[in-house]
């Protein structure tokens, strides 16, 4: 990302390495749910969309994440392709 974290969705949570350490985020820190299959960083704000396999979507929030209302998630395509369109 542009703080430089290498992430890794994984069907038990979202893993951020900062070159020493990981880091796992799951449902306590917000997430969905924890199978992440889609990561995407918005290039504006720097703020990380989180795809699930069952087709939820969470975003970034400081160090936490926020589960997005569906409502708010009708422009992303579902499951497949790209997280946040062009």
């Amino acid at each position: 990302d542009l703080a430089g974290y290498l992430w890794i969705g994984t069907a038990e949570g979202l893993v951020r390495f900062d070159g020493t350490s990981f880091q796992t985020f799951t449902t306590r820190e917000g997430l969905a749910e924890d199978f992440v299959n889609r990561l995407a960083e918005d290039p504006r704000t720097g703020r990380l969309w989180v795809g699930h396999y069952r087709g939820y979507v969470s975003v970034s929030s400081g160090s936490r994440f926020e589960p997005v209302p569906a409502s708010q998630t009708s422009f992303l395509p579902r499951r497949t392709g790209p997280l946040l369109p062009d």
